[in-house]
């Protein structure tokens, strides 16, 4: 008895489950044959900041570059090699920020 009460709940749960899956398909195939959507503002602000992102780490690692090369301009050897730990710690943290912080200014 307890078998089959609950073999037929179980049917009336798949019957339920079947209406629901029917209707979430309909209502995706409504929603496809939609034109797309247009870009939203998130999404302009995000290749903003990939540009700003580009920009940024090409002048950082032109600059770390530029004072591993023989001491430029004539300064000292000393003076170049603060400046190349400015731009490398400069870098990292720029590539520490990149983890988390930044995404969250698309919110």
């Amino acid at each position: 008895m307890e078998l089959q009460h609950r073999v037929e709940t179980l049917e009336h749960e798949m019957e339920v489950l079947k209406g629901e899956i029917r209707g979430t398909l309909l209502d995706v195939q409504q929603n496809l044959s939609q034109k797309p959507a247009t870009p939203s503002r998130w999404e302009k602000r995000a290749w903003g900041l990939a540009l700003l992102n580009i920009l940024l780490a090409v002048t950082l690692f032109t600059n770390i570059r530029f004072y591993t090369s023989d001491t430029p301009f004539g300064i000292g050897s000393p003076l170049s090699t603060w400046l190349r730990a400015f731009w490398v710690a400069l870098a990292f943290v720029w590539l520490i920020l990149q983890m988390y912080p930044l995404a969250l200014l698309l919110d």
